[in-house]
């Protein structure tokens, strides 16, 4: 997503990507961690020109969010 891996990992997902609130990235967040339910979703991140695939994995403690680059199944 055009960020080096270090600076995401572990970083509040508001602070590193603004842009997502208010879109689907923050429905579906709030959602897997209110009901404590994996969700999944595709997006386009317009800065990059690309669209993605997340997965969001909800523990008590937060969340994992797996982004999957599926520009190239998108175009077709």
């Amino acid at each position: 997503m055009g960020r080096d891996p270090q600076e995401v990992i572990g970083k509040c997902v508001w602070k590193v990507f603004p842009e997502a609130a208010g879109t689907v990235v923050e429905r579906e967040l709030k959602k897997a961690l209110k009901e404590l339910v994996r969700t999944s979703y595709e997006f386009y991140l317009e800065p990059a020109k690309r669209w993605y695939e997340t997965s969001v994995y909800p523990s008590k403690d937060g969340a994992i969010l797996v982004f999957r680059d599926i520009t190239k199944r998108k175009d077709k």
